[in-house]
């Protein structure tokens, strides 16, 4: 299998209400990436076109706690085009997300006559998803809880690990 994106477009826009949920301020942000994706499976190819309309409702009252949990970076999949769409969807807007839904429109833009009636696919598919925090509080924490093991190593997530075999077999 393969997969390729093509035809990334991605446009974000600063609306005009400021609701409060779970007791802050909001900005609403509203970010809308469109591409097409190329999947194929041996001599098959599929492709879709993607619309990704994602409102996010963020607040600045936690300070960069939003940009923090980043600091890292985003995720790689080695693909420069799906790590572009990555990182469009995860730091494109700046603050804490208190709400976000996602709708997500794919659309078969061909797919082989020989493969139709084989390959059940719906011509247009939606999905919804709806991510909401309902109470948050600032707090004190006590700084022992963020202390870091001396024997602590980071992993290089470059380097590759060798596999470990694990056996299902009952102990004796």
């Amino acid at each position: 299998r393969r997969l390729e994106i093509s035809n990334f477009k991605k446009e974000l826009v600063k609306l005009e209400d400021h609701p409060t949920i779970a007791g802050y301020p909001t900005d609403h942000y509203r970010l809308v990436t469109t591409y097409d994706a190329a999947m194929s499976i041996g001599d098959l190819r599929i492709r879709q076109g993607v619309v990704t309309t994602m409102d996010k409702w963020t607040t600045s009252a936690f300070g960069a706690v939003g940009e923090m949990m980043l600091a890292a970076g985003t995720p790689r999949t080695g693909n420069p085009t799906i790590d572009q769409l990555i990182d469009a969807e995860t730091s494109a807007v700046k603050g804490f997300t208190l709400r976000q839904l996602t709708t997500i429109v794919t659309t078969v833009k061909d797919l082989p006559r020989e493969a139709r009636s084989v390959v059940k696919v719906q011509p247009t598919r939606k999905q919804s998803s709806e991510f909401l925090v309902t109470s948050a509080k600032i707090v004190n924490a006590d700084p022992s809880l963020f202390k870091v093991p001396a024997d602590y190593r980071k992993v290089d997530p470059d380097r590759t690990t060798p596999a470990v075999n694990l056996s299902m077999q009952p102990a004796q």
